[in-house]
């Protein structure tokens, strides 16, 4: 059996790819993905310069790939402050950034018209201890504090059948969640239709822990919001740890089995949750594709996915006993 008919029952299955993956990858995506997410492909700067030119090659590869092969496909992200071309906002008017805003989203739904859940704004979140909530963005900075109510509108209204997520990463920790929560909460009260929260999931062996991930989930759950995992991982290494993987098999082996227990966990937790999390998506789909390697520290190779170049780890089988 394979990974997403082992959780048919709970969610989708979905895993981040480029348009190199799909076809490096296609076996191992046909077989255990019913979901996949363009990693950058169809973020603001991949698909315009200017808001007036657009080019979906890559993009397309990728929801082709899902089209032929039956998955589902998520679209990432609509607006970010990161990855997007100066030009698209830079030097407008209030006024004319909104009709950009609005320009940029019809485009993408044109485009891309049966994804099924849609990052509308990523990371909007503050990581400051104190101070304001959102994070300083150009489209805060240009349009004003109810950028985020307009970005969704005008997503609903091009994307009509989509979940419209909110999507962000610490999203366990208890600061940031409660300001997920709390942007959330006052958007649906305002009527702004947000239908879920996304939650990287850009976890490693040590933290968070299960209790602090099921106090996460409780609180978005409160919202009445679906619940995605968007972009999950787990790295080897604490979150400031810069060293290298260890050179002796059985140490390396010993972490494997830690992070196979701590898939396993995970797994627990999320199927508790199945009904309000409709879909898990894994941010890439071999270790050797994987982000991670060589971030945050250069020449380093991390292993935090459920296959490498030889099968599967020891996380997969962990998972697929849960």
């Amino acid at each position: 059996m394979s990974l997403h008919q082992h959780y048919a029952n709970h969610f989708k299955i979905g895993a981040a790819v480029n348009a190199y993956t799909v076809d490096s990858r296609a076996e191992l995506l046909r077989e255990h993905f019913n979901s996949v997410t363009c990693g950058n492909e169809t973020k603001p700067a991949s698909v315009t310069r200017d808001g007036e030119t657009y080019d979906f090659a890559q993009g397309d590869k990728i929801r082709d790939f899902a089209a032929a092969n039956d998955m589902a496909f998520r679209l990432h992200t609509l607006a970010w402050h990161n990855q997007t071309p100066p030009a698209l906002y830079s030097g407008k008017s209030r006024t004319d950034a909104i009709a950009a805003l609005d320009r940029h989203i019809a485009r993408m739904a044109a485009q891309y018209p049966d994804a099924y859940a849609v990052d509308v704004v990523n990371e909007v979140i503050s990581d400051a201890p104190n101070g304001d909530a959102l994070r300083k963005t150009q489209l805060l900075e240009i349009i004003g504090v109810d950028y985020l109510d307009i970005a969704y509108t005008a997503a609903r209204r091009h994307f009509p059948n989509a979940a419209l997520v909110v999507n962000d990463y610490n999203e366990c920790d208890a600061v940031k969640s409660r300001r997920i929560f709390e942007l959330v909460r006052g958007m649906r009260e305002r009527g702004v239709p947000v239908d879920a929260v996304g939650m990287q999931a850009h976890y490693n062996i040590f933290s968070p822990a299960t209790d602090e991930i099921r106090c996460a989930f409780d609180l978005y759950a409160s919202l009445g919001v679906k619940i995605q995992v968007t972009e999950l991982d787990v790295s080897l290494f604490r979150h400031d740890d810069k060293s290298q993987l260890p050179q002796d098999e059985s140490e390396l082996a010993r972490l494997l089995d830690h992070q196979a227990e701590y898939y396993a966990a995970l797994f627990r937790v999320f199927k508790e949750y199945a009904g309000t999390l409709d879909s898990v998506t894994f941010w890439g789909v071999c270790d050797e594709d994987s982000w991670l390697n060589n971030f945050p520290a250069p020449r380093r190779r991390n292993m935090p996915l459920l296959f490498d170049a030889r099968g599967a780890k020891p996380c997969y089988d962990a998972i697929m006993g849960v």
